[in-house]
Order: C-alpha cells, then structure tokens, then sequence
C-alpha cells in the first residue's frame, strides 16, 4: 500500500462523512473525547481496504490507522476477523497492532472497520536495497517468528498436521481457473503451471515436516516494509497466519522478481541474507540447506500466483505497466525452473 499522505480533497463527501462520524464518537479511539479536534488524512488504497490516518491530542499527538474495506464481505479475499486475529498478536517492534474491530455495518460509522496502530516509514524501492537492509529485515523477522505452536493455519481459525502446500497450490488454481478462464487456458500459463506444480510437489514434503508454526506476515513483499532510521516495520497483514517462516523469507524477492514488490537478489545476496536470519534465529548449519530449500518452494509457488493476478491486471489495465511486470515475472519463472 502507498505511503503517501495526503489530505481528502475539499468537499470529498466520504472523507467529510468520515470526519464527522469520528468527531461525534463513531469509533471507541483510544484517549479520544468526541468533539475533541481531530485530523483525518487519506494513508493509502490497496487492493482490499482504503487506510485512513485518524491523528487527535494535540498535547501529544496520536496517529491511529482506520482501515476499510473495499469490497462487500463475500468479495474480499479473506474474512476480516481474521486479520484482525493476527494482529492482535503482533509485537511491537514488528509492525501493526490491532486495537478495535467492527465486522458489522451496523454501528455509529456506518461502515466495518479495523483500528490499529499507525507505524511510521517509508518502503524502500527494489533497487535501493542493501545487504545492510536484507540483515535488518531479517532481524525483524526473527523476532516475528520467535514464538511458535503446533497448529497452522489462519489465527482465527488454526488447524494441525502437516502443511499441504501443494492442496493449497491447487485450490489457487482453481480459483483463478473459475474466475479467469481466458487466461488460464493459455499455452504459455498451462506451460507454466506444469513445471509449477512438478517443482512444488517435488519440493513439499520438506515443508510438510516442519511441525512447529510461528506467525508469519505471509506478504512480506517491499511495498509492505517499512524504514524508520534503524527500525524495520511490516504492514498490511490481511495474509498472516501461522505458518513456515520460510515463506517470509521468499516473499521479499530472490531468483524470481518483477514489479515493484520483489527485490532482485543475486544469489550471493540470497546466502548474506539466509544466513543472518540463520544466525539470528540459531538454525544450524545442517538445516539451513533445508530452510533454503523452503523458501525457493514458497517462492515458485507464490510468483506464480502473483503473475497470474500480474496478468489479470494486464487485462483489465493495459498501458499501465503490467505487460512489462507479468513479463519480467514470467521470464524470471522459466529461468528458475530451466524452462529456457
């Protein structure tokens, strides 16, 4: 999601709707007394929810994050509790925290809502990432990571046994087939989709005997990293779940890249930055093959559903910039895989 903040334009009835909700006490805000001055400010539009950046207390001023959803309950992704779940339980060295949730249209706001905590920063562009920034984020993730359980799944609704990657793989499939037929018929995407799956269900046992699950951002892609001086952030949570560490450590780029989301790493650079999540996280030397083994299956698995919605977006978009991206993501896909 953008971090850009910027004021609703003048007379934008949402926004003035909005404000005046806040005002009258709409939302619980923590430390607020209705009526006090109060500032709101457009965060930031993302697939799924519009962030706004509620701020009040002028003695010592308090940004809160409201976020909304964009779409009716039965369109959304996934079901707002339980992002709402995960962030209750992210610490706060990490990233966002979740403070009220109404997953009802039935209140003072008129709409449903999630309030957390605002945490400052900027991503960082793809290409200015340094070694320097890959340790930092690791640091961040082990500290996420750091408490486990032995149950997977999302926190709102958590399963046991081993992790299925490959049943998961194929539910995607599935969705995309019944809601994009015309793309998913295509040569160069069942090509694709044949050496995906071989690679994935080469690859999962290795995922399924991890029998210990820490909570994982499970879209911790460089948009959605934030620096502030020295601290590194995550936002945007709506993927979290408990989950193999590993696929934290595939979203943020590596071999398979494209967009705006993925930095390109060499694999020097992937082995700097394997190694100081290791190190941090005390795996031994004898599993850290293994960990990488992991994380090169989360990330066949995941760029391979993010081009198919690279390529939906091409669709419904041209001229924007997705041609470039899904084929970027596409040539980089066949490399790994020794398609070419």
């Amino acid at each position: 999601m953008p971090r850009r903040v910027s004021t609703p334009p003048a007379g934008d009835p949402e926004a003035l709707d909005l404000r005046e909700r806040l005002l009258a006490g709409a939302v619980p805000l923590p430390g607020y007394t209705p009526g006090d001055p109060l500032d709101l400010r457009l965060l930031g539009i993302g697939e799924s929810h519009v962030a706004w950046l509620v701020s009040y207390s002028p003695e010592e001023r308090v940004d809160r994050v409201l976020r909304i959803p964009r779409h009716p309950v039965d369109q959304m992704p996934r079901p707002m509790p339980w992002e709402y779940a995960a962030l209750t339980r992210v610490p706060a060295e990490v990233g966002t925290q979740g403070l009220l949730m109404s997953d009802s249209a039935d209140n003072p706001l008129g709409r449903r809502y999630i309030l957390s905590t605002f945490v400052p920063g900027q991503p960082k562009p793809i290409a200015q990432w340094t070694n320097e920034d890959l340790a930092r984020f690791a640091a961040t993730l082990v500290r996420l990571h750091r408490e486990t359980g032995d149950v997977h799944g999302p926190v709102a609704s958590p399963e046991t046994g081993p992790i299925n990657v490959v049943a998961s793989m194929e539910e995607g499939w599935v969705w995309w087939s019944d809601h994009e037929p015309t793309i998913v018929v295509r040569p160069e995407v069942q090509a694709l989709w044949s050496n995906v799956r071989s690679f994935v269900d080469a690859h999962a046992q290795a995922i399924s005997t991890i029998d210990r699950f820490p909570l994982v951002h499970a879209d911790s892609c460089a948009t959605n990293v934030l620096f502030d001086g020295d601290d590194v952030r995550l936002i945007d949570w709506e993927w979290a779940e408990f989950s193999d560490p590993a696929r934290d450590l595939a979203l943020i780029g590596g071999e398979i890249h494209g967009g705006p989301w993925y930095v390109p790493l060499a694999p020097d650079r992937i082995d700097r930055f394997l190694i100081a999540y290791a190190d941090l996280a005390g795996i031994s030397q004898a599993d850290r093959p293994g960990l990488n083994l992991r994380r090169q299956t989360w990330m066949v698995y995941e760029r391979f559903m993010s081009w198919l919605l690279v390529l939906s977006r091409q669709r419904t978009h041209p001229g924007s910039g997705y041609a470039d991206t899904s084929a970027m993501m596409r040539q980089t896909l066949q490399r790994f895989l020794g398609m070419d």
